[in-house]
């Protein structure tokens, strides 16, 4: 690292999360796909699956930069579970052809396996430093 003056040292840029990346090619893809969605589902069906996508990528980076974590991860996981019912309607209205819909839930089951794999190392992280915290004495 390049030492500013005064002698500290520069932060580095944070890298960007895998799950972030993930979702934001999910979200691309569905946003090209939709552009060729029938008019008629356009304000209803439409509308709701673009917002909860936005949504989703909303609480995918609320988590990158919020402490208390456990409300959104519940809030985002919510938000990706409406996604899966959203798409399937989609596809029942032959909005996603069957290959569509079924890549669509593979890449939202992906980012949730990521997302969850992220909740539990938080979590066990919390617990640890419960655990440093508690000290030698103060355990049962």
């Amino acid at each position: 690292m390049r030492r500013r003056r005064g002698g500290g040292r520069r932060r580095s840029v944070p890298s960007e999360l895998p799950v972030l990346t993930h979702y934001y090619q999910l979200l691309t893809w569905s946003f090209e796909r939709a552009e060729g969605f029938p008019k008629l589902l356009r304000p209803s069906l439409t509308q709701r699956f673009l917002a909860l996508l936005l949504e989703g990528l909303e609480g995918l980076l609320e988590l990158r930069y919020t402490r208390e974590r456990e409300p959104l991860f519940r809030a985002t996981n919510l938000t990706f579970e409406k996604l899966r019912f959203l798409a399937r309607a989609l596809k029942d209205r032959r909005a996603f052809s069957l290959a569509q819909y079924e890549h669509f839930q593979r890449q939202l089951n992906a980012v949730g396996a990521q997302l969850g794999g992220w909740r539990k190392a938080c979590a066990r992280r919390a617990a640890e430093a419960r655990g440093r915290l508690a000290g030698p004495g103060d355990g049962p």
